[in-house]
């Protein structure tokens, strides 16, 4: 009886002590991922091309000691590449895919074994949208990777836009 009693205060105290430790390694990787979604910072802008037709253009500042991947695409064993989508797109239809106004560094990477593109300090990407009413109200999310030389973060950020022919739209 008193090996059972012993047997379970060793086993509560070793609950508790990996309960505490798988506690504060989470709070680290959660912290330390925190301070990476500040690695890249996201402005938008919405610029009238006329005949109802709007360019949002999504511009990254990187942080120095990063780079951010580029759209891709890659197969399963390369990057995250950056996505643009959106849902919600009533009043508006996507005109193609998100395409990129800055030409990013394309390099073979032996990590996964295959070229990829990435872009250092700043990226510009853009999307273009055409009116199908007066009026439209879209929401998209920016997906991004980062790597330096310490490791690799996915984030991901939501930003919202109306367009429309009385809007403020530049």
């Amino acid at each position: 009886m008193t090996a059972h009693f012993k047997i379970n205060s060793y086993t509560i105290l070793m609950k508790k002590f990996f309960k505490t430790v798988l506690l504060t390694a989470m709070s680290l990787l959660m912290g330390s991922t925190l301070a990476h979604s500040q690695d890249v910072q996201w402005k938008y802008r919405v610029n009238d091309l006329g005949n109802n037709t709007f360019e949002i253009v999504f511009d990254a500042a990187i942080e120095d000691t990063w780079h951010m991947y580029d759209l891709g695409p890659y197969d399963a064993m390369g990057p995250n590449p950056t996505m643009i989508t959106f849902e919600g797109t009533e009043g508006a239809r996507l005109e193609g895919e998100a395409y990129e106004l800055t030409e990013p560094i394309v390099v073979y990477d032996e990590v996964f074994g295959m070229e990829i593109g990435y872009y250092e300090h700043a990226a510009t990407i853009a999307q273009k949208v055409v009116l199908t009413a007066p009026s439209a109200s879209l929401k998209g999310y920016v997906e991004w990777m980062v790597c330096n030389d310490v490791g690799w973060y996915k984030f991901c950020d939501s930003v919202l836009e109306a367009l429309g022919q009385g809007s403020n739209a530049s």
